[in-house]
């Protein structure tokens, strides 16, 4: 039955095959200018932010694997190495996410290196990587700001 009504459905939308290939659809109302070509990708724009993946475990990680590294290109090669993800493609996006929040600067001494390297300790490491966390990531930092701060201990979320 469904997939009857799913054939009804396909025949009952007018196609508009163009020499993109593009389907405009009845329900929306675009004008040439606005219609986005199938193949063209989203470009972010330096104003907008993203919120990206959390990665707190590889974040640690990071971290570590910068206490025996010298430079911050060697932290990248070995950082896209020991990534628990199978794709490449992912690790180097993971690895660019974490330099971006936690090795901002070019030089490789920063906060939560230092912060592991003196103290050898990972429950003050990861309360200074929460707060840097927030820092850059000001979308979570607002909400856990402006909504979570007020909750109590051990609410849930609707």
């Amino acid at each position: 039955m469904i997939l009857s009504r799913a054939r009804h459905l396909e025949k009952s939308v007018p196609r508009n095959n163009d020499q993109n290939g593009q389907q405009l659809l009845p329900f929306l109302d675009q004008s040439s200018e606005q219609a986005i070509p199938a193949r063209v990708q989203t470009v972010k724009n330096r104003g907008k932010r993203y919120l990206q993946d959390i990665l707190w475990k590889e974040s640690l990680l990071a971290v570590r694997v910068s206490l025996d590294c010298q430079t911050v290109a060697e932290l990248i090669s070995r950082l896209q190495e020991k990534l628990p993800q199978n794709s490449l493609l992912t690790r180097r996006r993971n690895t660019s996410i974490i330099r971006g929040r936690f090795f901002p600067h070019n030089d490789l001494d920063q906060l939560p290196r230092q912060v592991l390297r003196a103290y050898d300790d990972e429950a003050l490491l990861a309360g200074v990587m929460r707060v840097l966390f927030l820092e850059a990531e000001p979308l979570v930092g607002k909400l856990v700001a402006d909504r979570l701060y007020e909750l109590p201990v051990g609410s849930a979320l609707p």
